[in-house]
């Protein structure tokens, strides 16, 4: 019976992230009550439930993580959510970085898509600690696609680790807050938010790109 329940478990929460997929390529459509009422109808699993989901969305990296943390935000607030994304986002990043290592270009591939697998690539060119820190820092899709890039170079993985996950929080946390007040409708902190959100981006992506011309040269 328990495996049954474990079975049940794993086959809904894969076909949800099925129809999530469909759903983000407009073939079906789901609003974020229905990703909601999901998460909640497991109860005291429900957080778990949005872990997998989140962990799901950075190793499949077309897919966009932000139905599930307008669920989360709504269902658990914004500490927890910070909290199950934060551990959450390790554990997609570590998946990512031992996918590549493992299988190679051909699973990252899979995993991506064409027009992903381009960004890796890209970033396999000029990816190293100090590239890592920045996107860290800068947060966004392109963390997904560089554990892919790490993992495909020669870097070690403690190093790896331990920048993903002090580097991280300040993005994280910034996301998370832009669209709690977003949701609360509080005009003032979320137009703040969003313009240091936009420094903190521009600034750092200015470095990448230069970095990026010097390599090239």
């Amino acid at each position: 019976m328990k495996k049954k329940k474990i079975t049940s478990f794993w086959v809904a929460v894969i076909f949800f992230v099925i129809v999530i997929y469909l759903s983000q390529r407009g073939v079906i459509n789901i609003d974020s009550q229905q990703i909601r009422e999901f998460i909640r109808s497991f109860g005291i699993l429900g957080p778990m439930v949005f872990m997998i989901l989140n962990v799901l969305s950075i190793v499949f990296a077309p897919l966009t993580s932000l139905p599930f943390w307008v669920a989360s935000l709504a269902l658990y607030g914004f500490w927890p959510t910070l909290f199950y994304i934060f551990i959450s986002f390790q554990g997609g990043a570590i998946a990512n970085f031992w996918i590549a290592r493992r299988w190679g270009r051909p699973a990252v591939k899979r995993f991506v898509g064409k027009k992903g697998f381009q960004n890796v690539d890209e970033m396999t060119e000029v990816v190293g600690l100090p590239i890592l820190l920045l996107i860290r820092l800068i947060g966004g899709a392109s963390s997904d696609y560089v554990a892919y890039a790490a993992g495909l170079t020669n870097m070690k993985f403690k190093p790896f680790f331990l920048i993903t996950l002090f580097a991280s929080p300040p993005a994280m946390f910034l996301n998370v807050y832009i669209i709690d007040q977003a949701l609360d409708l509080k005009p003032a902190y979320f137009v703040f938010g969003v313009v240091g959100y936009l420094l903190s981006i521009f600034i750092p992506l200015w470095v990448y790109q230069r970095q990026r011309k010097k390599l090239k040269q």
